[in-house]
């Protein structure tokens, strides 16, 4: 089977007052489906960056990004919207919840902007609370959870639509490390348990570890940890 996402011999850089900064030069790598994959790397390194093209958020000066064997480049503005949406899983550092929502109506925010039939969109969003222990918070406000509690919001909302590829940029960054651990177990677990290729960014190499591979990115250059 075609590998869910890929990078062609992708290439950005970005203008800076002293000059062009290259980030990524002549990056190629393939994630296949069901697997997870973690990258690591400096600050600065172009992590971040390498998941704004994974997700057509950005676009590369040179090369190729495919997501399911369409290359994002190509696609027209909403095509690309689209295929983001229906496609793709996105967990960030910050949250990103709607405080004047509840739980609940955080995670259904997906399937109200693709027009999903509310009913099993909502018994969808009840299964993944449960299944992250929040069974019993749906209907709290969001300002009432930890920030733990938040991410496994987050994670939720990011599952909803059941993505071929999740993408989590430092999803623990803003968390202790008994709470970063637990939102990266259950990230990995459900992503497996729902055969989701998985791409996340980290900086702990324990929760690198965790991944079945590890991209590193040094000077812009991808490799593979060993």
């Amino acid at each position: 089977m075609p590998p869910v996402l890929a990078f062609r011999e992708v290439s950005r850089s970005y203008r800076t007052a002293g000059g062009v900064l290259p980030v990524l030069r002549g990056v190629s790598a393939e994630l296949p489906a069901g697997r997870a994959v973690s990258v690591s790397g400096r600050s600065g390194s172009g992590k971040s960056t390498l998941l704004h093209l994974a997700a057509g958020i950005d676009a590369p000066d040179a090369g190729e990004v495919v997501l399911l064997g369409r290359a994002l480049g190509r696609l027209p503005d909403r095509e690309r919207t689209r295929a983001r949406r229906d496609h793709v899983g996105l967990v960030f550092q910050f949250f990103h919840l709607l405080p004047h929502l509840t739980a609940e109506e955080n995670v259904l925010v997906p399937a109200l902007v693709a027009g999903d039939p509310p009913g099993p969109a909502a018994a969808r969003a009840r299964a993944l609370l449960e299944r992250v222990g929040l069974g019993d918070r749906g209907g709290d406000p969001v300002q009432k959870l930890s920030g733990g509690e938040m991410q496994r919001v987050a994670l939720c909302r990011a599952l909803l639509r059941k993505p071929t590829l999740l993408l989590a940029d430092e999803p623990t960054g803003n968390l202790d490390e008994a709470s970063g651990q637990k939102v990266m177990e259950l990230l990995l677990g459900v992503a497996r348990e729902e055969g989701s290729a998985l791409l996340y960014v980290t900086h702990s190499r324990e929760l690198a570890a965790l991944a079945d591979e590890t991209w590193i990115l040094h000077a812009g250059l991808l490799e593979r940890a060993p």
